[in-house]
């Protein structure tokens, strides 16, 4: 099975363009509209996804919708999948929170909107290599 791919994204079609450009990257991707869902995710079904494949990386907006956003995700993460990826994804510039995040390391890679495939792509690295 290929390597996994989390992408958090509330727009639509930001979401769907981003898992067709993750595929074709030579990832599977498990896609979630919002933070809430992707919380259940780690609290329900994360530890059953590892024992399958690998998850490699997390790509979460930043502006999903609060009070549980994209910067929690990424710090669920961290606990939850420690060996993953994190990457924040946001149309605004990094603010101090995000700052913070990348300091503390939560946050490993932060790509601001738009951005293109091949800046997503080098954040991603190749499916199976370390990070």
């Amino acid at each position: 099975m290929r390597p996994v791919v989390i992408v958090v994204e509330d727009q639509d079609m930001v979401r769907k363009v981003m898992v067709r450009v993750i595929e074709s990257l030579g990832f599977t991707v498990l896609e979630f509209p919002d933070a809430f869902e992707a919380e259940d995710f780690f609290r329900d079904d994360c530890e059953q996804v590892s024992t399958m494949t690998t998850v490699h990386a997390i790509v979460s907006d930043c502006d999903c919708p609060e009070p549980y956003a994209g910067l929690d995700v990424l710090e669920e993460a961290q606990i939850s999948i420690p060996d993953a990826r994190r990457i924040l994804m946001s149309g605004r510039t990094c603010t101090a929170r995000i700052a913070d995040a990348i300091e503390d390391g939560v946050v490993q890679t932060f790509l601001e909107k738009p951005f293109a495939r091949l800046t997503l792509a080098l954040a991603l690295g190749e499916p199976g290599e370390e990070r």
